[in-house]
C-alpha cells in the first residue's frame, strides 16, 4: 500500500475512534460525531480512488466520492443514505439545528459500514 494511501486510512481511522469515544462520552458532542463520521468515509473513499491512481476530488459529497469509485471499481452504496451523512456533516455544525442521539448512533453505524464495503477494495488492489 502507498504511503499516501496509507496516511488516508489512517486519518479516518483516527476520525472514527475520535467519534466512538465522543459517542460514548459522560457529554457527548452529538454534532461532532456526526462530523467525524462523514470525515471518516469521505477519507476511506478518496484512500479508494488513490490506490485505484485515481485523483481524489477536492469534494466533502459521498454521493461524489461514490460514484467516482463506482467508475474505477465496482461499489454501489445507497445513494441517499449517503447524502443524509454528507449533509449531517454540514447542517448541524450551524445555529438551528443540533444532532441528537440518534442521528449520532446513524451517522456512525453508516459510516463503519462504508468502511466496511470499502477497506476490501483497498486491500485487493495489487497496485496500492
Amino acid at each position: 500500500m502507498s504511503a499516501t494511501v496509507d496516511e488516508w486510512l489512517s486519518k479516518a481511522h483516527r476520525d472514527l475512534q475520535s467519534a466512538e469515544r465522543e459517542l460514548t462520552s459522560g457529554d457527548p458532542n452529538f454534532d461532532l460525531v456526526c462530523f467525524l463520521c462523514q470525515q471518516t468515509a469521505e477519507k476511506i473513499m478518496k484512500a479508494v480512488l488513490i490506490s485505484r491512481q485515481q485523483l481524489a476530488p477536492k469534494t466533502h459529497d459521498l454521493v461524489d466520492l461514490s460514484r467516482a469509485i463506482n467508475q474505477v471499481v465496482a461499489f454501489e452504496y445507497d445513494e441517499p443514505t449517503l447524502k443524509w451523512l454528507t449533509a449531517a456533516a454540514v447542517d448541524y455544525r450551524y445555529p438551528g439545528e443540533s444532532a441528537d442521539a440518534d442521528d449520532a448512533n446513524r451517522a456512525f453505524h453508516i459510516c463503519r459500514s462504508v468502511r466496511d464495503h470499502l477497506l476490501p477494495l483497498v486491500e485487493q488492489n495489487p497496485s496500492s
